[in-house]
């Protein structure tokens, strides 16, 4: 499946504007891994 390649970019820039972040590596028999976290609140 082919995209525009933004997809990644604009995930970033929300996880990053609610205080997470986001990560990749590469998966074990090809492929990627990513991982989003977002910021927990207390209480």
């Amino acid at each position: 499946m082919d995209g525009a390649g933004l997809g990644l970019g604009i995930v970033k820039r929300l996880v990053q504007a609610h205080g997470g972040g986001i990560a990749a590596e590469n998966a074990v028999g090809g492929g990627a891994v990513f991982r989003v976290w977002f910021a927990g609140r207390a209480g």
